[in-house]
């Protein structure tokens, strides 16, 4: 008897026949999302700092957006949201995104959004809600808080641009809920909780590992890669999440200085170039 699969055997999840042409090109989309061959350069970027105004919160950001604005020569802002207001914050938030995408939102343009702070969830709810909070009391947030689940298309609302969502918070990775979002970079999965410490959480491995590469071209998944290899480097409590969105046409986003910028801060010289000889790829297939 023959080793050779039937055609028969290459089958799909929705249960249909999968030729071995058809196979091979999946696998070539597969490898095309996470190695960098052929991108267009972004002509603007621009990032949203959001957190809550609370001092190690705000260093913390200040630091990665430091990073991109003197190292990458993004554009950067900041959303700070006042600790002291005793209502739902959730609009204020809302309309500050729906802006920052829409004014961003343009061929070759890309938009990062960062939230670095507290969350919670119901987990026994049919439809667990995440909420943002600027302070955690016993597992439960205390003061003002933004119910993001209810308004997570906001940031589904780009169409000439992308968009890259950064959350560092516990249950991160149930920022988004549709096939339409951002690509997302995760401090934690949809059960987990992060780390509470500034100094060994997403934020802070994230501004570590785009200063070590110095602007150089590098896809988000990569740098997601890096994250996993250095988890216990970085102090990480729990594994992060990387999300593409599930646009058959998507590819991980590409971080890279832009064109005619110089690095203003620091350099720090990298010894891999962009070549990617080092560069490892992991393929799931099942027949």
């Amino acid at each position: 008897m023959s080793g050779t699969k039937p055609v028969s055997a290459f089958v799909t999840d929705g249960g249909a026949a999968l030729t071995k042409a058809e196979l091979e090109m999946e696998l070539k989309q597969a490898i095309a999302k996470v190695l960098p061959t052929d991108y267009d350069h972004y002509r603007e970027v621009n990032v949203l700092a959001v957190h809550w105004s609370d001092p190690k919160w705000v260093t913390l950001e200040d630091e990665l957006m430091t990073t991109f604005r003197d190292v990458y020569g993004f554009r950067t802002s900041t959303f700070v949201i006042d600790v002291k207001r005793n209502y739902d914050v959730t609009s204020d938030l809302r309309d500050r995104v729906i802006r920052f995408v829409k004014d961003g939102d343009r061929p070759k343009a890309l938009g990062i959004i960062v939230y670095s702070g507290h969350a919670e969830t119901n987990l026994k709810a049919p439809a667990p809600q995440l909420h943002l909070g600027a302070e955690l009391v016993s597992e439960q947030l205390k003061g003002p808080f933004i119910n993001w689940t209810r308004h997570a298309s906001m940031t589904d609302t780009f169409k000439g641009g992308e968009v890259l969502l950064v959350m560092d918070c516990c249950f991160a990775a149930q920022a988004i809920r549709t096939n339409k979002g951002p690509e997302l970079l995760a401090a934690s999965g949809w059960e987990a909780q992060a780390s509470a410490h500034v100094d060994s959480c997403l934020t802070a491995a994230l501004n570590t590992i785009l200063k070590e590469l110095n602007g150089q071209t590098c896809k988000v998944a990569d740098v997601y890669a890096k994250i996993l290899h250095g988890k216990k480097h970085y102090g990480l409590t729990t594994t992060p999440v990387h999300a593409l969105t599930l646009n058959s046409k998507a590819q991980s986003i590409t971080l890279e200085r832009l064109s005619g910028k110089q690095p203003t801060g620091r350099s720090v010289n990298v010894s891999n170039s962009s070549s990617h000889i080092n560069d490892r790829v992991i393929l799931s297939v099942h027949l």
